[in-house]
């Protein structure tokens, strides 16, 4: 984790960015790109789904994409046992929940954007 972190602040600073402009470059708040580059992965509330996309971003953002997917691996790996750790610790009910939980939101979120739009079309085939 800690080869990773170091990579991505690495590849920051050699850009010659902070993590302000990166979080204005990635729309990824400066706490989550900081944890990603300390490796503190239990700090991102979406689990390994968020870390995933977070890190395809900011690997986009700091041209790293190849170089850091041949990693991608171990930070997976690293995941699975973080969630393991988490689930013999509270006896398997936190992650599962947190995993069905971010589920139903999702699918809230869906049916919202669903609803509105239809809303808006219906309003502008009748205008």
């Amino acid at each position: 984790m800690d080869k990773l972190g170091r990579r991505l602040r690495e590849a920051r600073e050699a850009k010659g960015s902070t993590l302000e402009e990166a979080e204005d470059a990635t729309r990824i708040r400066a706490h989550f790109l900081e944890s990603l580059e300390a490796g503190d992965f239990a700090a991102f509330p979406g689990g390994d789904v968020q870390v995933r996309g977070f890190l395809r971003i900011y690997a986009r953002y700091l041209d790293l994409s190849e170089h850091l997917w041949r990693h991608y691996g171990r930070v997976l790996e690293e995941l699975e046992r973080h969630e393991e750790l988490v689930r013999e610790k509270s006896g398997g009910d936190y992650v599962d929940r947190m995993k069905r939980g971010l589920a139903h939101w999702v699918s809230a979120g869906r049916e919202g954007a669903l609803a509105w739009g239809i809303m808006v079309f219906r309003k502008e085939s009748t205008a």
